[in-house]
């Protein structure tokens, strides 16, 4: 049944009006109008408080439409200030009690919000996903939540795979992980750890913040009952190959670096170095030089950071983390069968449990 048209947000739902919405473009006018669209159909926003669009430099027409947009509060940025750190500027600039990071290339479902806030009253959850599907016919899981492995590299639960039929109507479940394309996160436990890692500019950084959630006593939780569809790759399809590679696996060693415990660090450290190596081996003998070089160029990387990563290290350990690697590993890791990581190199098409 609609809701009356003299209500207020407040009186429709407990937590109306606390989410700040934060979306990062960058030359993604193509999608803006349908993403925003979704955000502004009244039965899907009760809990929305304002819409904030922080534009890294774009030059494809999107922050001469935004002006055009009464509802949205335009951040505008004379360069590309990478993900990570455009994100921070939204996440800065919030007014809401809980942030919900979205990405440009989204499209909302019906009532995706409401889900989502209530899976934040749990005063122990600290940050909450959508269930991502892809645009196409049938529906499949772009993401479902990810865990850490025994390697270091993250295991993308049922990537991939059909939306199951009582997909939407299953409980909110812990992950390690979430996806930063639909996140919603509480404000003041930013506060608290920090947002995202500028140095990592994209790539892994919300697996970076998620891990420190964990770490200070929270919980990250996908919501089901939450759905969002995501184009993928918008923005990362106009990237190089080399780009891509090496913020990901810079990336991927700096978080080990950063949150992993002294001894599972000592034993987690050189598997997922090797298997760097093998990686870039493999995409060398392949003739696939940009991969093989972003690789190698993101193990430099972190060689050349080693003291800044540690100096982050110090404050992870020191100042936020409050529960043990023991305690955490049964709910936060996985183990896949080893073709998992061959999968993996290939973009998990096909892969299964």
């Amino acid at each position: 049944m609609s809701q009356p048209a003299d209500l207020t947000a407040a009186e429709r739902h407990p937590c109306a009006g606390r989410v700040s919405v934060v979306i990062v473009n960058w030359n993604g006018r193509r999608y803006l109008e349908a993403c925003l669209r979704s955000l502004t159909e009244p039965a899907k926003t009760a809990e929305l408080l304002e819409l904030i669009v922080v534009d890294n430099g774009s030059t494809d027409g999107s922050a001469e439409y935004l002006k055009s947009r009464p509802d949205v509060r335009l951040l505008p940025q004379e360069t590309n200030l990478g993900y990570a750190e455009a994100n921070n500027v939204g996440i800065a600039a919030a007014t809401g009690d809980f942030v919900l990071l979205l990405n440009n290339d989204t499209i909302a479902g019906p009532g995706f919000l409401g889900p989502l806030v209530a899976a934040m009253e749990d005063p122990a959850v600290g940050a909450a996903q959508s269930l991502l599907l892809t645009f196409d016919e049938p529906r499949r899981i772009d993401s479902y939540g990810s865990y850490v492995t025994w390697t270091g590299f993250l295991y993308h639960h049922r990537y991939d795979q059909p939306e199951e039929v009582d997909e939407r109507s299953r409980a909110p479940f812990d992950i390690f992980a979430a996806k930063g394309a639909a996140l919603l996160l509480r404000r003041r436990l930013l506060e608290r750890i920090g947002a995202f890692d500028a140095g990592f500019f994209a790539y892994l950084e919300d697996s970076d913040l998620c891990w420190r959630v964990w770490l200070a006593g929270s919980r990250v939780v996908c919501v089901p009952g939450s759905v969002v569809l995501h184009r993928g790759g918008g923005t990362a399809g106009t990237l190089a190959s080399e780009f891509v590679f090496f913020h990901s696996f810079k990336n991927r060693l700096a978080m080990l670096l950063k949150n992993l415990s002294g001894p599972r660090l000592a034993a987690i450290l050189p598997v997922n170095v090797t298997l760097n190596l093998a990686a870039a081996g493999t995409y060398l003998v392949r003739g696939r030089l940009g991969p093989a070089r972003g690789i190698l160029r993101g193990l430099g990387w972190n060689a050349a950071h080693l003291g800044e990563t540690l100096a982050k290290r110090r404050r992870v350990q020191g100042s936020i983390r409050q529960v043990s690697d023991r305690a955490l590993w049964p709910v936060i890791a996985r183990r896949p069968r080893l073709s998992y990581y061959y999968r993996l190199l290939t973009g998990l098409r096909g892969y299964r449990e």
